[in-house]
């Protein structure tokens, strides 16, 4: 083999091995790997970032998710990612609100959502444009 030839061949060996690099650390994932309801996704949250995540982070997905899942029951609806807006966000805290958890609770879990959803819109997701003010905090109101 000439040199010109083993030259074509080592630059496309090297084209190759970059793109299976590449592919390596920046996989494609298809839409189809991505859930699109919240409950779901945060099982994928978990899984994708699983060497970034403390366990005390891990077992609040796990808490939000048993949450969400009561809420999805209470309310007959599946959380769609690209819904999560202000509708939700009220819906969600007159849903904590009654069945009595913390104010802080309340706001550390909306921040929390607010997280899973601008993670999946890195991901390529749609996301609602109201996300961006979606955990404001919320305060309780005083009726005096």
């Amino acid at each position: 083999m000439d040199k010109k030839a083993q030259s074509k061949k080592d630059e496309r060996t090297g084209v190759e091995i970059m793109n299976v690099v590449n592919e390596y650390y920046n996989p494609k994932l298809k839409d189809k790997d991505i859930p699109l309801n919240l409950v779901d996704y945060i099982d994928y949250y978990k899984d994708v970032r699983r060497n970034d995540l403390d366990p005390a982070v891990v077992k609040r997905c796990d808490v939000l998710k048993n949450k969400l899942t009561s809420y999805e029951i209470a309310h007959a609806t599946t959380i769609i990612i690209e819904n999560i807006n202000d509708d939700f966000r009220n819906s969600f805290i007159d849903y904590e609100r009654q069945n009595r958890y913390a104010l802080s609770t309340l706001n550390r879990e909306l921040v929390f959502i607010k997280t899973l959803s601008t993670h999946a819109k890195s991901k390529g997701l749609k996301v609602s444009l109201e996300l961006d003010r979606f955990s404001k905090e919320y305060k309780e109101k005083n009726n005096s």
